[in-house]
């Protein structure tokens, strides 16, 4: 049912009983009311032309709302109360009818102005005021043989177009009249879709068809196998229906004599990054993700499609007329982002095999340009609801949030020992004591005698330790923030991803947690899209840019670009020689290093490692931790920077390098 149907049944027209003296008579309107609901009635009319609505003050209507508004609420059966709040004084009748509002009325019947004869245009005018000034359902009401005007057939097809103009009573006594009238169905309104870099579609991938059906026609059955339950119990609630109706189905049935009008499904059956892009509310409206924070853009005014449907008094399509398909120009546009269709396909396809929980980032080297964007688990956008209660948090972006980074973390204190022109060695006996406290390599494994490279390679916290106090916490502050870490990335308005968190200075002065910052522990929290545009710095030769996501938007009928959306401005935030240096030792590191399960690929490939302990616990005691890998692809000439977390593991059955190899080896094949 609409949200706009009033009632179904009868609704009974109550007269107003008076007192000797002409004062209302409550307590005789008040068993009338019970009266009409014990017998049966499905909504009860208050104050219209029965109720001696002409003789009555703006205060004694009110006062009879109110009652009976109270009096159906104190008892067992609950039925609309409508409101009769016309008049020929359109802003005193427009002040009524938010009166009526206020008093609790369910609807409102407005009777056409009367006496003043009013031309056809100052009809549409009146109620298309009336209607303005409440949220209720307007029911029209003609009674030319009391008003002196009646509403021609073009009248209510334009008081159609009124969206809370619901019905009409016709009290004109012709039922030629009422055969002339048209029956106006909306079709979905238009909404702009997202199309990838090379402007194919994201969105609407999947055709779907609404057919057009009208009362006594064979097409029942006819339909039936051609649409899902939601359409079937349609229409079987419709089959004695004496008005046209819509219902979705699967395929084109025009050639077999019932109108169709193609349709997009929004959402595929295999949704493309869900996270991302979001869904849609029960009104159509983005409720999350880019369809929230860019709603305006792809809506546009809502204005929507209608048929326009010349019907008998019996809902059947009248004889020798046509249905008019009137189309709405919404101003709706489309918007092109930078991802990439094939590319985000092969990266959601690698994370559906490879992990439980993570996400996995790619971006355009010399552009920073997002082309895949994925969060596992996923969800059906068009069927949110089912994910509610869904384990593992599947609406959470986690490319956006922040977490603990480990390792991955230890290039930029390279960063800042090459810019600072140190390159120290330092002789790894498996641990470092500071301050009293003990902080191990991995395992506990003597590293012995590292340069910069080699403690890369093999992820000596020791050697990085030891970097850190060396070059201070000032120094180390400054690197991690030229290259983008404890700042937002805005991806759009209303959509960026979390700024994490760096520690301060006062906090770094005490060399415990100087100690931890240096190996990427301790307070230091990012998101894999900030580890993603740092790691992107070092592969685009020390030039950092944000992350982008928006291109333009886009004329969908044409084609046509209509305006670009601002790009983050460049930054040189490392000199050439030292992103060179860093992109061969990252080199080393997939080739010699903790890194090996990512070596192989054809161009050869580079990055980083990293395992951050969380603080988290299973059940069974077992550490929960982000298992990381950041790192650019081919080596030797880079076009992808590529980011991977398994977030919340004990242990992934495919670490993040391996996972990485097998997202390069997929794009090695798309070319």
């Amino acid at each position: 049912m609409s949200r706009y149907t009033v009632f179904t049944g009868v609704g009974t027209a109550l007269v107003t009983p008076f007192d000797d003296s002409g004062h209302v008579d409550l307590d005789a309107l008040g068993t009338l009311i019970d009266r009409q609901i014990d017998g049966g009635a499905d909504a009860l009319v208050m104050t219209g032309t029965t109720g001696e609505a002409p003789v009555l003050s703006a205060d004694e209507k009110k006062e009879i709302w109110r009652f009976t508004r109270a009096r159906i609420d104190s008892g067992k059966r609950k039925v609309p109360l409508i409101a009769g709040s016309g008049g020929n004084n359109t802003e005193a009748a427009a002040a009524l009818a938010h009166d009526a509002e206020l008093a609790g009325a369910d609807a409102l019947l407005v009777v056409t102005p009367y006496y003043n004869k009013s031309s056809q245009a100052g009809l549409c005018e009146h109620y298309r005021r009336i209607a303005g000034s409440t949220s209720l359902p307007v029911i029209a009401y003609t009674v030319p043989s009391h008003t002196g005007v009646n509403v021609a057939p073009d009248t209510w097809r334009k008081l159609a177009s009124i969206p809370n103009i619901v019905g009409v009573k016709d009290a004109t006594g012709d039922l030629r009249h009422t055969s002339r009238l048209s029956v106006m169905l909306e079709l979905p309104a238009r909404r702009g879709g997202f199309y990838d870099c090379r402007g194919l579609p994201l969105t609407g991938l999947e055709k779907r068809w609404l057919a057009l059906c009208f009362p006594g026609q064979e097409n029942y059955t006819r339909l039936y196998a051609c649409t899902d339950t939601a359409g079937q119990e349609l229409l079987y609630r419709s089959r004695s229906r004496a008005a046209p109706f819509l219902v979705e189905v699967d395929r084109d049935m025009t050639a077999l004599g019932i109108p169709c009008y193609a349709a997009s499904r929004r959402y595929a059956a295999a949704p493309l990054c869900p996270q991302l892009l979001g869904y849609l509310d029960g009104e159509g409206h983005g409720a999350a993700g880019l369809e929230k924070a860019l709603d305006a853009l792809l809506t546009g005014s809502g204005a929507r499609d209608t048929l326009l449907c010349p019907v008998t008094a019996q809902g059947t399509l009248r004889t020798g007329e046509q249905v008019q398909h009137l189309q709405a120009d919404s101003g709706a546009v489309g918007v092109r982002l930078t991802l990439s269709r094939s590319v985000q396909r092969a990266a959601e396809a690698v994370a559906a095999q490879t992990m439980t929980t993570g996400c996995i980032l790619v971006l355009d080297v010399p552009t920073a340009a997002l082309r895949a964007c994925v969060s596992v688990p996923g969800f059906d956008p068009a069927d949110p609801a089912a994910s509610l209660e869904a384990p593992d948090s599947p609406f959470l972006n986690r490319a956006l949030q922040a977490y603990a980074v480990g390792s991955v973390f230890k290039p930029v204190l390279a960063a800042a020992a090459l810019e600072a022109g140190l390159a120290p060695e330092y002789d790894c006996n498996g641990a470092v004591v500071v301050d009293g406290q003990i902080f191990r390599c991995a395992g506990g494994v003597p590293h012995g005698e590292v340069d910069l490279s080699a403690a890369l390679a093999k992820s000596c916290n020791g050697y990085f330790i030891r970097l850190g106090q060396q070059l201070g916490a000032q120094a180390l502050l400054q690197q991690a923030q030229a290259l983008g870490f404890g700042r937002s990335i805005g991806l759009a308005e209303g959509l960026t991803a979390q700024s994490g968190a760096l520690p301060g200075a006062e906090e770094l002065a005490q060399s415990g947690q100087l100690a931890n910052f240096s190996f990427g522990q301790g307070s230091l929290l990012a998101t894999p899209l900030q580890v993603a545009a740092m790691m992107n710095t070092i592969a685009n030769g020390g030039v950092y840019r944000a992350p982008c996501l928006l291109d333009c938007a886009l004329d969908e009928t044409s084609g046509e670009e209509l305006s670009a959306f601002a790009r983050p401005q460049a930054e040189r935030v490392l000199t050439e020689q030292t992103a060179a240096a860093l992109r061969t030792m990252l080199e080393q590191t997939v080739a010699e290093g903790t890194a090996q399960d990512a070596s192989g690929l054809p161009g050869g490939a580079a990055g980083k490692t990293g395992t951050a302990q969380t603080g988290q616990f299973t059940a069974e005691g077992k550490e929960r931790k982000n298992l990381w890998f950041a790192g650019f692809y081919p080596a030797e000439d880079p076009q992808y920077t590529i980011v991977v977390l398994q977030d919340g593991q004990t242990q992934a059955a495919v670490s993040s390098a391996a996972v990485f190899a097998q997202l390069c080896t997929a794009l090695h094949w798309l070319g």
